[in-house]
């Protein structure tokens, strides 16, 4: 009997693609069952330098999986319970798969535009690894003057006064801005730099099912398969404008209320400013990580007579600074780093850039041990701080504590182990070629050679 089906599966003309397309399908609810247990974005943390790369993932990954397996279960039991009213179980699992695609589309719009915490995290480091890698930046520039005798030429850069995650959607909101429209729906550098496996393996197993099903129904019959496709086409974008316009009306209304502060802030209405920005920042948490939204806040409780909120005390630093009184504005970023553990997290993130900033100032005055002081604070306390590391260790060079520079080359290259841009090979190529200069300095000229080599990816 086993014989005589062999048999005829062999003789079909066409075993030999079903078997290839039947292997796809296989492969594709292996992808969907692995994106299940994989992380969706993958955020580089601090962590045990000889264990693997500690990452965090985005708070809405739960969510989205749980939304996955509900969908699958909610059409299988529609195909049970409906069996005997479907004409055919393939439109069934086709529109399956492009709902559950839907979702996972969907994913990086909710993690830019809700989660502010990791969305904020993700643009400033992405931030950091840009400052350090322009053309201008401390790769190409800052240690392209420094002399090889060590002595002269430091000269490291500030990063940028603004930090957001994207542009606020303020003005018109035409065609002229599809860029911004892109990273409003969440698929800017925030998401892209740092997004995980766990999404690719779930878009990578529905495209492939989907293609696997209409495969094989255009080999069973061209007629009905053109049929299915349309009937695929108009379901999915119904679906996309399911998706798409509830994200669109989100931005109208936070471009509704930024406008709406904007003019009550021209009439001296301060408190009626304030609520409306707040209520932009509830329509788009993330909005609130932005630098100038943060002074903005500020600027409002100042006028308000709030002036003990980290906010108002946030403006006050950068009026500080604007106005050059660096010593005022250095004394309210000590005082402010004493509680950190009460701040909020965008407000923790634009104190720490505000510490970052008085560590590399001092690192350009020469005065080494006061620098070390401000970014050691920032190594300790914030997770990737990389571009903190980065001038540690070139103060560890300048000052000659050899087990630091080792230090701060471990950590670099541990966390940029998370970052997938192609240019990060400068920078770890600096911070090898900064550790042979120390072990050199230190008489180690085994250990200097070794360090070279590396800094050439020899």
């Amino acid at each position: 009997m086993r014989m005589i089906k062999l048999k005829s599966i062999i003789a079909d003309p066409d075993w030999l693609p079903k078997l290839v397309n039947f292997l796809f399908a296989g492969l594709a609810l292996l992808l969907v069952a692995a994106s299940l247990f994989a992380p969706w974005y993958a955020l580089p943390r601090a962590g045990d330098l000889n264990e693997k790369l500690v990452t965090q993932d985005a708070n809405f990954t739960p969510y989205f999986k749980a939304v996955l397996i509900f969908v699958t279960f909610a059409f299988a039991v529609a195909g049970v319970v409906l069996r005997h009213r479907i004409p055919s179980y393939g439109t069934l699992i086709l529109r399956y798969s492009v709902c559950c695609l839907v979702v996972v589309l969907w994913f990086p719009t909710w993690m830019t535009i809700r989660d502010a915490e990791i969305a904020g995290d993700g643009a400033w480091l992405q931030q950091q690894h840009d400052t350090m890698t322009w053309l201008g930046g401390d790769v190409y520039r800052a240690h392209a003057e420094r002399s090889v005798d060590l002595g002269t030429g430091v000269n490291a850069q500030d990063p940028p006064a603004r930090l957001a995650v994207y542009r606020p959607p303020s003005g018109s909101l035409g065609l002229q801005r599809v860029n911004d429209w892109l990273w409003w729906l969440g698929y800017g550098p925030t998401f892209a730099q740092f997004v995980g496996k766990g999404w690719f393996l779930a878009m990578g197993g529905y495209t492939l099912g989907a293609i696997c099903l209409c495969g094989y129904y255009w080999r069973k019959s061209i007629a009905s398969a053109r049929l299915l496709y349309r009937k695929l086409v108009g379901f999915s974008f119904v679906l996309l404008a399911m998706v798409l316009s509830p994200t669109a009306a989100v931005v109208v209304m936070t471009k509704s209320n930024l406008s709406q502060s904007e003019a009550a802030t021209a009439c001296g209405d301060y408190r009626e400013a304030r609520a409306h920005l707040r209520s932009a920042i509830r329509w788009m948490p993330s909005l609130g990580c932005d630098s100038g939204v943060i002074r903005q806040l500020g600027y409002f409780d100042e006028r308000l007579g709030d002036t003990d909120s980290d906010h108002a005390t946030l403006y006050r630093i950068f009026w500080f600074e604007q106005q050059g009184y660096y010593e005022r504005a250095r004394k309210l970023v000590d005082e402010m780093a004493e509680r950190k553990s009460e701040m909020s997290r965008e407000c923790v993130r634009e104190l720490s850039r505000h510490q970052l900033r008085i560590g590399i100032n001092l690192i350009n005055s020469g005065r080494y041990r006061h620098a070390s002081r401000y970014l050691d604070q920032l190594i300790h306390h914030e997770g990737n701080c990389i571009q903190a590391c980065f001038h540690r260790q070139l103060v560890a060079l300048q000052s000659g504590d050899l087990a630091v520079n080792r230090a701060m080359n471990e950590e670099l290259r541990y966390l940029y182990q998370g970052v997938k841009r192609k240019d990060k090979r400068g920078v770890i190529a600096a911070s090898w070629w900064m550790l042979s200069q120390g072990e050199l300095k230190a008489g180690n000229t085994e250990g200097a050679w070794e360090a070279r080599k590396e800094s050439k990816g020899q």
